[in-house]
């Protein structure tokens, strides 16, 4: 009999640790941010595929992309410094075009005046031009309502959520019906242009590697302002797709001669500083669309990977895609498009975010059935 009872005992004490473990991992899996560290949130958001909502269903990337409106906002790498092929180039910004909504887009028959007058005033300072990107994918996307350029040559973190110089802050331009939104930002919060022109005259200015600690310190502001901005464009579209779109290296990974007078140890610090960059915008991508997840949000943040985009084509090859020293010899000076993507690296960017645009982020989304447009794609 003792001996049974002791089988019994442990019997019941297996069972007891197995019942345990049991709520354990239950419990694990009921918290959505352990249960996307387990099992990855691209799988678990979704599961098989059927939307949470009744009045959702699941729907391909490119259909969540362009059901509604696409807006186009960032710095100088979206608005298409670079482009021109002069300091007498005119620039879409200079003949009063940018910021209207592209009229040639389903339902988008402009916007409500007060954006075309303000654009005429201010866009010969943001500096659009007819062949940044956002052009590429407004012709080969449809979007059902329509579509609206507001990136801004020289805009920071800062002025993405405040404004400037009278300007309304770029994030006031998304709103609920938007299902796109591409943005480029973070490279003027670290202070590219002072870099550079550093590296340029460092025989008056100082070592051009000697600003470690200055991009660092820029650096780390950048870890809490791009999320506030990343936040900010989720709350006002919470069903967009929005598509954070990292920067280029400008010199070759090997360089093989100077560029002006940046030798070539100067192109690989750069180069370093711009993988920095981007790894701090991948990463705040990452972790926004981590918390759209685990809220149950229907929209996304995605990192479109660009720093190998001009690969064979940086500055000083046979076929640039990104701009060098360009001197405007009656001014004395440099040339906005210096170091901007030429029009050859914008259509590079372009292709990246279209292959974004028809990819996804990997995981299932959902739109309501009401919102849902017809085909989407330009013949």
């Amino acid at each position: 009999m003792s001996g049974d009872g002791q089988v019994t005992r442990r019997q019941v004490t297996v069972g007891a640790v197995l019942a345990v473990l049991v709520l354990l991992v239950a419990g694990v899996f009921a918290v959505p941010s352990w249960r996307c560290e387990l099992t990855g949130c691209a799988k678990d958001s979704g599961g098989s595929g059927s939307p949470e909502r009744p009045d959702d269903r699941t729907v391909s990337p490119q259909e969540a992309a362009t059901r509604g409106g696409y807006v186009a906002l960032g710095d100088s790498y979206s608005a298409g410094v670079g482009v021109q092929t002069g300091s007498d180039d005119k620039s879409e910004a200079d003949e009063g075009e940018g910021g209207e909504r592209d009229k040639s887009q389903a339902d988008g028959d402009g916007d409500d005046g007060k954006a075309g007058a303000e654009a005429k005033r201010t866009d010969g300072v943001c500096l659009r031009h007819s062949a940044a990107y956002y052009h590429d994918v407004v012709r080969t996307f449809r979007f059902a309502r329509g579509s609206a350029f507001w990136a801004c040559s020289g805009a920071t973190t800062a002025e993405v959520l405040d404004g400037r110089y009278g300007r309304e802050p770029q994030t006031d331009r998304v709103d609920a019906d938007t299902s796109l939104v591409t943005i480029s930002i973070g490279g003027n919060d670290a202070g590219f242009t002072k870099v550079l022109t550093r590296c340029l005259a460092e025989v008056l200015l100082g070592d051009c590697r000697g600003q470690d600690d200055q991009v660092a310190e820029r650096l780390d502001t950048l870890t809490r302002t791009l999320p506030r901005v990343l936040t900010d464009l989720t709350s006002r579209a919470p069903s967009a797709r929005v598509l954070v779109v990292g920067y280029p290296r400008m010199f070759a990974a090997e360089p093989q001669r100077g560029e002006a007078t940046i030798g070539k140890d100067d192109q690989r610090w750069l180069n370093e500083r711009t993988r920095e960059l981007d790894d701090i915008i991948a990463r705040s991508a990452r972790a926004a669309d981590r918390g759209l997840v685990e809220a149950g949000k229907r929209g996304s943040v995605e990192y479109v990977e660009a720093y190998d985009a001009f690969d064979g084509h940086e500055t000083g090859t046979a076929d640039p895609y990104v701009n060098g020293l360009k001197l405007d010899l009656r001014a004395l000076s440099a040339e906005t498009r210096s170091f901007h993507p030429t029009e050859g690296g914008h259509r590079a960017l372009g292709e990246l975010v279209e292959r974004q645009i028809r990819k996804g982020p990997g995981r299932p989304l959902a739109a309501r059935a009401a919102d849902l447009a017809p085909p989407t794609t330009r013949e």
